[in-house]
Parts: C-alpha cells; sequence; structure tokens
C-alpha cells in the first residue's frame, strides 16, 4: 500500500510514543517488556519537550495505517484477537483492525490509555478524504444559455472576394432549464444583424421579438453579415445578444477579403523621392483584377492636384474595347510644386464594375465602383533651407560659453542680391527676456556667395543672477521672392553651478 507523505511523517512521528506506552509498566494492567530486550521506560523518563496533547496531534487523513495498527498490536498483549477490516479508500486492502479494545483505568480516566499525564489515543481511523474542487477554484460558470449545440460560436468564411456577401446563420438552443429572453443586440461596425427567428417543430419559423422568453430546449436563428465593399485583408466582427438575466452569447465572424483590384507594390504607394520644387520626377505600380476579369479603370480629375499628371496604360495584348486584365499608372509630380516638407498626395483609380449593392449619389456622381487607392510620396526641398530648424541650447553654468551653428542654402536658381539679415527676439521664459540680449551675439560666414550661408549664435558671459530658462526665436530675411523670411526658434536652460539652482 502507498503512503502519502503527510501520513507517513505521522507515523514516524507517534510511532515511538506508541511504542513508550506499549513498555511502560502500569498498574492494572500486566504487560511485558518488548522482545528486543528495551529496558522498561517510565512517565519520567519521556522528554519533556514532547507534546503528545491530542489538540497538538496532526489530523490524520489517508496512509500510514500498516505501521500504526501494527504498533498497537504489539502494544496490547491482553487484546482480542484482531478482525480483518477494509481501510476506505481507492486502494483497500485487508488490514488488522482490533475488534474492541477494552477500557483501562489510568488515573482515574476511563476508556482511555495515558501517557506522560496525557490521554493517547488507542486506535486510527484512516479515511480519504474527498477531492471536490472548490467554487475558488473552480470559478463562475459563465456559460451563455443561448448556444449552439456544436459548441461553435465563430462562423470562419474564409477567402472572399471584396464586395461579395458574406451572409451566415447560427442556430442557437436554449440549454438551461429556465426560460431566457434577449433585452439587446450589439455588433460592432461591418457586422449587420439580420432578422432572429423562433425555430419550431420541422424548422418552423416565427419572428422574435426583444424580450419575449425562449422557452427550454427552443432554438434561435441568427442571421448575420459581413459588409466586405471596400475591405481588404482579414476582417474580425462580432454579435452580441444580451439577455435579461444570464451570461450573453458572443457571435463571431471572420473573413480574409481579398480586393478586387490589387497594386503592385500593395501597398500603392509611389516614392518619388527629394526634389526641388522647379524639378518634376516619375514613378509608376501596376495594378490587376484579382479574377483575371477584364476592367476599365479611370480616374476623377477632381481628385488629382494641379502638379501631379497621372497616366493609364493597359497592358494586355488584346485590349481595343478599352479593357484590360493589367493596367500600368504612370505619374509624374513636379514641376511648381508647393513649399512643403515632406506630404503624401493621393487619389482613386476606378473600375467600371460597381460594387454589389451600392447606389447612385444623390447629387450627380456614380454608384460606387471597385478602386484601388494610390499615395504619392515625396520630399519637396524648399526654396530657402535651414538647417537645424531649432536650436536647442541645452543646459549650461553661467561662465560657459554655448555655441550653435545653423546652415542656411538657396536651393533653386535665385541669387541673392545680398547676405541675408538675422534679428533675435526674446520671448517667455524671464521677467526681463532681454536682460540676456547684449550676450548673445550672430556671425555669418558665407559659403558660397549669394546661395549658402553659415550662422554662428553664441551665448556667453551670463552672470550667475540671469541664471534660468529662457527662450527666443531668431529671424533670417532674405530676397527670395517665394521665401523672403525664415524663423528659427532657439531655448535653453542656464544653471548656476555653485548653487544648482536656477532663479
Amino acid at each position: 500500500m502507498s503512503t502519502p507523505r503527510h501520513s507517513a511523517a505521522l507515523a514516524s512521528f507517534l510511532l515511538p510514543l506508541l511504542a513508550l506506552w506499549g513498555c511502560a509498566p502500569e498498574s492494572g494492567s500486566e504487560r511485558t517488556a518488548p522482545t528486543s530486550g528495551a529496558a522498561p521506560v517510565t512517565d519520567a523518563e519521556v522528554p519533556a519537550t514532547v507534546d503528545a496533547s491530542p489538540a497538538a496531534q496532526p489530523e490524520v487523513a489517508q496512509g500510514g495505517e500498516d505501521a500504526v495498527e501494527s504498533a498497537n498490536g504489539a502494544a496490547s498483549d491482553d487484546a482480542e484477537p484482531a478482525a480483518t477490516a477494509p481501510i476506505a479508500g481507492p486502494t483497500a486492502a485487508p488490514t488488522s483492525t482490533p475488534a474492541s479494545t477494552p477500557a483501562t483505568s489510568h488515573g482515574g480516566s476511563s476508556g482511555a490509555r495515558t501517557l506522560a499525564g496525557f490521554e493517547v489515543l488507542s486506535e486510527l481511523r484512516v479515511v480519504d478524504a474527498p477531492t471536490v474542487p472548490s467554487a475558488a477554484v473552480r470559478g463562475p460558470d459563465t456559460t451563455p444559455a443561448l448556444r449552439p449545440d456544436d459548441e461553435s460560436l465563430t462562423h470562419d468564411f474564409g477567402l472572399v472576394l471584396e464586395g461579395e456577401e458574406a451572409l451566415t446563420e447560427f442556430v442557437l438552443r436554449n440549454q438551461s432549464d429556465r426560460p431566457v429572453s434577449i433585452r439587446a443586440i450589439n455588433s460592432t461596425c461591418k457586422c449587420t444583424l439580420g432578422d432572429l427567428f423562433v425555430l419550431g417543430e420541422g424548422d418552423e419559423r416565427r419572428a422574435y421579438e426583444l424580450e419575449a422568453p425562449i422557452a427550454p430546449g427552443e432554438r434561435l436563428a441568427v442571421r448575420a453579415e459581413l459588409e466586405t465593399a471596400l475591405q481588404r485583408g482579414v476582417m474580425s466582427h462580432s454579435v452580441t445578444l444580451v439577455p435579461t438575466e444570464g451570461y450573453a452569447t458572443r457571435l463571431s465572424l471572420k473573413a480574409r477579403v481579398q480586393p478586387f483590384l490589387a497594386a503592385e507594390p500593395p501597398t500603392g504607394t509611389i516614392d518619388i523621392g527629394s526634389l526641388r520644387r522647379e524639378e518634376s520626377r516619375s514613378g509608376s505600380l501596376l495594378i490587376r483584377a484579382t479574377n483575371d476579369a477584364p476592367v476599365e479603370l479611370s480616374i476623377e480629375p477632381a481628385e488629382i492636384a494641379p502638379y501631379v499628371h497621372p497616366t493609364l496604360v493597359p497592358l494586355d495584348d488584346d485590349d481595343s474595347d478599352g479593357r484590360a486584365t493589367r493596367w500600368r499608372l504612370d505619374v509624374t509630380v513636379g514641376p511648381d510644386l508647393p513649399e512643403i516638407a515632406r506630404r503624401p498626395w493621393g487619389f482613386n483609380v476606378y473600375s467600371d464594375v460597381e460594387l454589389p449593392g451600392s447606389v447612385e449619389p444623390p447629387v450627380g456622381g456614380r454608384a460606387a465602383r471597385y478602386s484601388q487607392r494610390v499615395v504619392l510620396s515625396a520630399t519637396v526641398v524648399p526654396s530657402v533651407r535651414v538647417q537645424p530648424n531649432i536650436v536647442a541650447f541645452g543646459v549650461f553654468a553661467p561662465d560657459h560659453e554655448q555655441e550653435a551653428v545653423v546652415e542656411i542654402e538657396i536651393t533653386d536658381s535665385h541669387v541673392a542680391a545680398a547676405p541675408p539679415a538675422v534679428s533675435v527676439e526674446w520671448g517667455l521664459g524671464k521677467a526681463d527676456p532681454k536682460a540676456l540680449e547684449p550676450y548673445l551675439t550672430t556671425r555669418l560666414v558665407a559659403l558660397e556667395e549669394g546661395t549658402e550661408w553659415r550662422l554662428e549664435v553664441t551665448l556667453a558671459g551670463l552672470p550667475p543672477e540671469l541664471s534660468g530658462p529662457f527662450q527666443g526665436q531668431l529671424t533670417v530675411e532674405t530676397d527670395h521672392p517665394e521665401r523672403p523670411k525664415v524663423v528659427i526658434p532657439f531655448s535653453g536652460l542656464c544653471r548656476d553651478r555653485a548653487t544648482g539652482t536656477t532663479k
């Protein structure tokens, strides 16, 4: 028989006590010493540190019965013959268990033996404790009453063409023992909920009204649809049925939407790169119909910026009717670009195939059609470029000199007749911002006559009383017709080294 760990430990603790009890001479009982020749032990010889009180003994749950019973048998010479009785537990085996234990008198107590002045149990009963997990271990039951028989709350449509119908019907059953009613229905974006029907005998249908009871075992049909128009890639949406009592039923719909038109590269982006305002540059991408059916592509002129010039070229061998399965889009950007650092421009390329379920716009235009979004990415070099466009002096001590360098360049064909003029304007951060003005100096060095300069800005000699944060801006004035003025913000923090504080 296997002995659990805690039972073995208990037996190892009790066996010496039981052995001592069996060897000690007691008045009114005839006992002999063990055959091993061990000397009799009296109560006075028992160590005082041993706590043999019933309250100090750990509770026995299972196991350890063989050793304990044998010890009891050896200690009871005057006991009646043992009767064989099974021990409760999954691996019960015949074990000698005393059928009865005669009562003896020990210091006036009846029906119990004593050791070192404490009562000692004359018999151990070992049983298996039930192993039923508590409610805290199991957790609350969150299973909704309305659920399918196959326990599947998710429908995966797989691969669906953009705009195609993705409609399914869930059949739920009230799997509880009491009526259930639905008080609300919620659906995420791009998921449309259809009608709800209660299914009767022979799948007869009757419309379901909110808060009407659904009897135990009764079935409810729920129609749900994914709106795949103008969608691409993985879609995952849900419908939630909220009952008046209990947990809600959440139905999930998934699909992988294949676009009607696909671009190469897939992002539909044409990277023009970096160019000056008066320059022009071209790029291209491919557009194809994913179902390999010929289509006609077009671009709405109203969506095109005046400096963007697109052209659609069919690539099929036979495109006499103006339709093809593959097209190339060529785009030229510039000249006369606006003064911007970097900005995407975008427009749509439309097919002649209408989206399913599309309607005519109320004011002019055409019904919704399959389309491909195209994005143009370009960096336009400004006519007057400054680098960096923000000056940060950082943290420095009053007696420390801080210097910053700004490069100024005219990037187009314009040539300045005179060097730029630089002025300083102090901002917030001081009670008297102009108190720092005598300590800031600027120096303009020509690198390329009429087109390129280096601006050196130095801040030095600040007294400790001017410690603290400061900010302002440098204004560079040029004679360029497109950008006559450039503003460069600056900021910093002067901290007194001696005190480590700012004022």
